[in-house]
């Protein structure tokens, strides 16, 4: 391929076959993922007591 060696052409080809196999396994396992499945609740992180990760009750 454009005069360089197999093995350059090789490993470079094998790059980008990984690369379009890894977007695509990405793209089908997250493509499902929707913001309405997050847990929002009306409690505020600011709030005193407040846990940081869940915004709910108290920290632990």
């Amino acid at each position: 391929m454009f005069g360089l060696p197999l093995s350059t052409t090789l490993i470079m080809g094998g790059v980008m076959l990984f690369w379009v196999v890894y977007t695509i396994v990405f793209y089908l396992r997250t493509a499902d993922w929707v913001v309405e499945d997050a847990d929002y609740s009306t409690s505020s992180v600011d709030e005193p007591g407040a846990d940081p990760l869940t915004g709910k009750g108290e920290a632990r």
